[in-house]
């Protein structure tokens, strides 16, 4: 019915209507061949028989039954709680896999084919005889088709993430939201229907288009509260003796998937601390699952020697990186797996399963096993490279006082160091000011104004002789900023408040025993923060409005009264065992493994 009343009012508007596209683009009316091409391969009968059973077993609290026959091409289930959705999709993965992306409502969860994408199926169904001219959506699943209409429309109920990408393309983000917002659209739609639009810029779809949902944010939040501390101790002569059996790992190669050669570092480092102790043969193939090497973040080989110079063995090739120019030539076979992961599209579909654990082996992979870096990174960062501590004593500053800015993504990031620094003046002299990626020129160019703003010269570290003495440093090279951490007094953590970037790791400013302020967002980094905030070693700015007026209250509080080093060493003395742990774990499974198959 809805059907007939929108081609009659269209059709009062002489606006002929072909086609239409319904049910998240895997069914599209008029084209039963689109349909099975999109499940192709795709038996959901048998998966709903596999998630019924699911529900039934657990005595889940969802109908599976109210939209059975409602929908083709996707499965849509009624529950009443998005936890209960959650908790069902992390016991459900096994089913799912990566061949459904989702989408929780309050009363509603949809599981859709991933190919069941709209614009794919606008594209391959109607792409020859139409051009997309206007396209509205409220939630991520939209984001494809909304990336390429020449005007993007959403409601001002639509997740937060869509509305921002609209509005940054130069579409409209409606007044009001549900039906109000959608009848005020139909009609944008229609007073513009003869205008000849002018196509817009087409922008980056943002990285967490299916990964951040709200709900999974706060049922990860749950989980990781019912988390306790690992209380195994693992036996060192033990691993002594399987490390003689494994003969030290001569002709073992252990392939590390990584998602990019940046703060994962920090995780590698402390694995090698204690891997290359016992298996000091064995030979390292990093394999980077979304790399984005540019010039200046992973060039070459020598960029990944330089970082693991510690463990360089002479006399063999122990590390190569296939595809990284000027790597070694290391063919073999792979003896395991360690996949040192933890955001969501990269651990998907075992996310909720394996986030809170140190180590989890892979349901599927034999020899495989699932290693949070964020554990890992408090090891890593507790030793700072000798060529590091040499560049940074080079620098001399303005004053004793420093207050660092580190990894700063937004206008945000920078109108909180530099008004900071401005509220701060009686306690600090110098600001450092060290951006996420120092070659983004627009970034770069913000830091600047908002420097000069507020009355400072900023003087580039590139660029910094010995008579200087900056007040204000930008940081535009890569590899100094945990040598600068030891002379700091305060840090300021970006990317806290960016629902993309999802703030960064504290550790390494900890590790120098400087406390750390950040935003809200910190999923990656939950073992650090949710252990010591409170604590005036870590504090969470919890609103965008009054952050900087926060910020600035907040470290006078920190500089009139230190954070007790009891605490801080306390915590860090309580996860020194981690890297051990994952040794047990692996060495020990290991040579279960090759006893049984031999």
């Amino acid at each position: 019915q809805k059907l007939i009343d929108f081609k009659t009012l269209f059709s009062a508007y002489k606006i002929d209507i072909r086609a239409w596209i319904i049910e998240h683009g895997t069914v599209v009316v008029g084209r039963p061949n689109w349909t099975e091409q999109v499940l192709a391969r795709l038996d959901l009968a048998l998966i709903r028989q596999k998630i019924i059973k699911i529900i039934q077993d657990h005595k889940l609290p969802i109908d599976w039954e109210q939209y059975r026959y409602d929908h083709q091409g996707f499965i849509l289930l009624s529950v009443q709680n998005s936890d209960v959705s959650e908790y069902f999709l992390d016991l459900s993965s096994a089913v799912l896999k990566q061949k459904f992306r989702v989408i929780v409502g309050r009363r509603k969860l949809a599981l859709i084919p991933v190919k069941g994408d709209k614009y794919t199926a606008f594209a391959t169904n109607f792409g020859d005889e139409y051009a997309l001219t206007f396209a509205a959506g409220d939630q991520p699943d939209d984001f494809s088709i909304l990336s390429q209409a020449v005007l993007p429309i959403t409601l001002a109920d639509a997740s937060l993430a869509v509305q921002q990408y609209v509005a940054a393309r130069g579409g409209v983000v409606m007044e009001k939201g549900s039906h109000a917002g959608t009848h005020g659209f139909l009609k944008l739609m229609l007073s513009k229907a003869d205008q000849k639009l002018k196509p817009l810029p087409l922008l980056r779809v943002p990285e967490e288009k299916f990964t951040f949902r709200p709900t999974l944010c706060r049922y990860i939040k749950q989980l990781w509260e019912r988390t306790p501390l690992p209380a195994h101790q693992p036996n060192q002569k033990n691993l002594i003796q399987k490390a003689k059996q494994c003969n030290h790992g001569c002709g073992m190669i252990i392939d590390v998937y990584m998602r990019d050669w940046g703060g994962e570092v920090k995780a590698l480092l402390g694995l090698l601390e204690i891997m290359t102790k016992y298996l000091p043969q064995a030979h390292w193939r990093l394999l980077f699952n979304h790399e984005r090497r540019g010039g200046e973040n992973l060039p070459t080989f020598d960029a990944v020697s330089a970082k693991l110079s510690d463990f360089i063995s002479t006399g063999q090739q122990r590390f190569s990186a296939p595809g990284i120019p000027g790597t070694p030539r290391i063919n073999g076979k792979t003896a395991l797996k360690i996949k040192l992961y933890e955001y969501p599209d990269d651990l998907n579909p075992w996310y909720a399963r394996v986030i809170t654990r140190l180590i989890t082996a892979h349901p599927q992979q034999a020899r495989t096993w699932f290693v949070n870096p964020m554990y890992l990174k408090i090891k890593g960062s507790l030793k700072i490279p000798l060529k590091v501590q040499a560049r940074a004593r080079q620098i001399k500053l303005s004053g004793q006082r420093v207050m660092i800015a580190a990894n700063v993504v937004d206008t945000l990031d920078i109108q909180i160091a530099c008004q900071g620094f401005v509220g701060l003046r009686a306690y600090l002299d110098t600001l450092i000011i060290a951006p996420r990626v120092v070659t983004n020129p627009e970034r770069n160019r913000c830091i600047h104004t908002a420097v000069r703003s507020i009355g400072e010269n900023m003087t580039l570290l590139s660029k910094l002789n010995q008579k200087q003495r900056p007040k204000v440093l930008l940081v535009d090279t890569y590899g100094i900023l945990q040598g600068l951490y030891p002379q700091a007094s305060l840090t300021y953590l970006g990317g806290g408040f960016d629902t993309r970037k999802r703030g960064f790791d504290p550790m390494e400013s900890l590790a120098a025993k400087v406390p750390v302020i950040l935003g809200p967002i910190f999923d990656f980094n939950r073992v650090v923060v949710d252990n010591l905030k409170g604590s005036n070693w870590v504090t969470i700015l919890k609103d965008k409005k009054d952050a900087i007026q926060k910020f600035i209250q907040t470290s006078k509080k920190i500089f009139k009264s230190k954070p007790d080093e009891i605490v801080l060493d306390h915590f860090i003395k309580s996860r020194s065992q981690d890297n051990l742990r994952v040794a047990d774990e692996i060495i020990n499974k290991y040579c279960e493994l090759r006893f049984t198959n031999s």
